[in-house]
């Protein structure tokens, strides 16, 4: 993590998250979108000191409050872009395709 002597600003942390490809500054539930239920939360646990992000604390000053609301307004309504799905070959799929090869040995060997 970082050494500072100072708590981060709303600014300093956007920066540092805005490279992030997993968490938006507000996503408190971590579903990947700043709404409603992220706001629940920061406000179920507002004050609270020791706190983590998925309380709300999402400038890493360990207490809920203003700052941490500004940052979940700025990203208010704001999404995690998707990334493309990576094909990878189901197992059932591996299992069929050697049972496959197995039965064309098996032809190929009983009717030479």
């Amino acid at each position: 993590l970082f050494l500072l002597d100072h708590a981060l600003t709303a600014a300093e942390v956007a920066a540092l998250i805005a490279d992030a490809d997993s968490l938006l500054a507000g996503d408190a539930n971590q579903d990947g979108t700043v709404n409603d239920a992220d706001a629940a939360i920061l406000a179920a646990h507002w004050q609270l000191t020791n706190a983590t992000w998925t309380q709300g604390n999402f400038n890493g000053d360990g207490t809920v409050d203003s700052a941490d609301a500004s940052l979940l307004a700025l990203n208010w309504q704001k999404s995690v872009p998707e990334r493309e799905a990576q094909s990878v070959p189901e197992p059932s799929a591996i299992a069929l395709a050697c049972g496959g090869l197995l039965c064309l040995w098996l032809r190929r060997r009983f009717l030479a």
